[in-house]
């Protein structure tokens, strides 16, 4: 796991520009750093930093020497050393034929078995690590190599022969990338604070994006940020960037919407494909030259992944790091220490998150973030993420994605209810429901009503959610906006899945990348596997949601992994922290965080001092509270300036 960034420059760029783009990314790659250009005359030169691993000190100059001239084309890469531990896993790298640099962030997972086939073809790679495998198979089968790929990855290939740039991002939006085009030149980082020395002056806040949040709780392009001229790269596609001109070329390699196959057999054979598939998917993801360790919940996904590693650990234990707290209807210790003791072979750790920790690492964890967060939720990552770090451990697992193909959150109740109906077993409405209610706990009512919103035409949910959600609330009225979020049709319980891994994943996965990455720890998602993803998607609803228990083919394959207790659990949390009473006992500060804040024009003040005042509200009303703070404290920490022309 590692940081990566570089500007394309046709007049060229200062070197020392680069230097501070990659100290920007430090915390993602403390272990080694590289640098290289691309001059005028089409050469590539390698040079090390003071922290390049020391084996290189005789062979690469050092940056601070590198000629003052300006380069067309300057990389830079920040290494977490996680595979091949040796100075041979060095970046940036350049192709044997001298043709191609490459910087990279991330795991290839099947790199051993890329590297068989490419030996095979000519290719001479062992001993290897992931890199070299993706720089071989960049020569071999160029940008259609992403289609071959298992794991998470965002790399930056420059192909000197045709002054292109390739940028690519795996297929979920695991590990990110973004860009900006400036005066003369297109740079690109790992984080948008990589890109912060490249711009000129304080960044600027898009006003339209961020009434378009407050207005429907989510931006309905996944390539848009709340900078203006800032971009991110969306999961599963790659950019082409014409050095010479600056023009760029998006194109889409993968969209999971798009993947085609019903599966046909019986809920055994699901459970026993889902049990083989989950298998290879950890198997792939336990491959690491340091030591893994795994975040765990009481739920049923970070259990599942934790016991399923244990055999890939025979001999060893597997250090675990668990969120904790007083309150008891968000705590999980009891279920974590069950499965803890029936196995004999967890290390636990716990660490207790509380709301003073919070407002006192508040601005931390906004800079890290690099845009606001909707919950308070990310800080007890957060705090997982410290408490590992602190054990010396690199390589986390986590149960990140699994709820999403396979339908785990609770609104999907209301959805397989509506399925039945559209399908025409709607005489097994009443008893599916009350099965949900008496087994999940389920408000039928409540679900019911949600997904029915989800099914209505985009203009009747606008108006539907401007009556009942305070942000809007929030933006002045000569600022609102008058276009509405695009909500593609979500009919079917495959839709619904489909929407969640599109729309609701990537933001979970931002607030997994830099939390773990805050602390220069690699977080992995074996649930994202995307053979198994896609597997998940292709199974009916009936095998997702049977005698009143949701993920039901995923709780019968871990049956005789888990505690019952964990299998058949009634309530989910995930990364869950007690809201509500954190926001009475910051109460005073975050009000007179809000007093002192410079609260741009397009929002309403005296409705923002008027929220944090306010007591009660749903678990709506309180993400929409925390979603406004940490919006605030990201206007101030990254120092953003806005325009004073109202959003159009």
């Amino acid at each position: 796991m590692c940081g990566i960034a570089g500007v394309i420059a046709p007049s060229g760029v200062q070197p020392m520009l680069l230097a501070k783009m990659a100290t920007s990314l430090r915390h993602r790659g403390p272990d080694d750093e590289g640098f290289l250009t691309h001059d005028f005359e089409g050469r590539f030169e390698c040079f090390r930093g003071d922290e390049t691993v020391s084996a290189l000190s005789g062979s690469l100059p050092h940056w601070r020497n590198a000629p003052r001239s300006r380069y067309p084309v300057a990389m830079c890469h920040r290494r977490l050393a996680i595979l091949d531990l040796t100075a041979a896993g060095h970046q940036p790298m350049i192709s044997p034929d001298g043709n191609v640099a490459l910087v990279f962030n991330g795991e290839i997972y099947n790199y051993l078995e890329l590297a068989d086939e490419l030996e095979s073809l000519g290719w001479s790679l062992r001993p290897c690590g992931d890199t070299a495998v993706l720089m071989a198979a960049l020569g071999e089968w160029g940008p259609e190599c992403v289609h071959r790929l298992r794991g998470m990855w965002a790399f930056a290939a420059y192909d000197r022969r045709e002054r292109r740039l390739l940028l690519s991002r795996d297929r979920f939006g695991i590990k990110p990338v973004y860009y900006a085009r400036l005066a003369g030149s297109l740079a690109f980082a790992s984080e948008i604070k990589g890109l912060l020395p490249a711009l000129s002056g304080r960044p600027r806040g898009s006003v339209e994006n961020i009434v378009r949040l407050l207005e429907w709780g989510r931006l309905d392009d996944s390539s848009v940020t709340l900078f203006d001229g800032i971009d991110a790269l969306p999961p599963g596609f790659n950019l082409y960037v014409d050095a010479t001109t600056l023009t760029t070329r998006l194109e889409q390699y993968y969209d999971v919407s798009t993947v085609e196959g019903e599966f046909r057999g019986s809920v055994d054979d699901a459970v026993a494909e889902y049990r083989s598939r989950m298998a290879e998917s950890i198997r792939l993801h336990m491959r690491s030259d340091v030591r893994v360790g795994s975040c765990l919940s009481g739920g049923l996904d970070s259990n599942l992944a934790a016991a399923m590693a244990l055999d890939e650990l025979p001999k060893g234990r597997l250090a675990t790091f668990t969120a904790v707290y007083d309150d008891p209807a968000v705590d999980e210790r009891a279920l974590v220490e069950l499965h803890a003791n029936r196995s004999g072979r967890f290390e636990t750790h716990f660490v207790a998150p509380d709301p003073e920790s919070l407002l006192a690492e508040l601005d931390e964890l906004v800079w890290a973030q690099d845009l606001p967060m909707a919950s308070s939720s990310p800080f007890a990552q957060w705090a997982v993420m410290g408490l590992a770090a602190g054990q010396g451990v690199k390589v986390l697992l986590d149960g990140q994605g699994a709820d999403e193909a396979i339908g785990g959150y609770s609104y999907f109740a209301g959805v397989y209810l509506l399925e039945l109906v559209r399908t025409g077993g709607v005489l097994r409405v009443p008893q599916a429901a009350r099965l949900l209610r008496d087994r999940r706990g389920i408000g039928v009512s409540r679900e019911l009503s949600r997904a029915v919103y989800h099914q209505l035409p985009t203009r009747l949910r606008s108006g539907a959610r401007r009556s009942a959600r305070g942000g809007p609330r929030l933006v002045n009225p000569h600022y609102r906006s008058s276009g509405q979020v695009q909500a593609r049709p979500t009919r079917t319980f495959r839709d619904h899945c489909i929407e969640a891994v599109q729309r609701s994943l990537p933001v979970l996965l931002r607030y997994e990348d830099r939390s773990s990455m805050a602390f220069s720890i690699e977080s992995r998602v074996p649930f994202l596997d995307h053979p198994l993803v896609e597997f998940v998607l292709s199974l009916p609803a009936a095998y997702k949601f049977q005698d009143g228990w949701s993920k039901f083919v995923q709780r019968k394959a871990a049956q005789d992994l888990l505690p019952a207790e964990i299998v058949w659990r009634r309530d989910k949390l995930g990364f869950s922290t007690p809201q509500r009473s954190w926001k009475r006992a910051l109460a005073g500060p975050l009000l007179e965080l809000v007093r002192q804040a410079d609260v741009p024009p397009f929002l309403d003040r005296e409705r923002l001092e008027n929220l944090v005042r306010s007591h009660g509200g749903g678990s709506t009303s309180l993400s929409e509270f925390w979603q406004t703070i940490f919006l605030l404290r990201w206007m101030q920490v990254f120092q953003v300036q806005f325009s004073d022309e109202p959003a159009v």
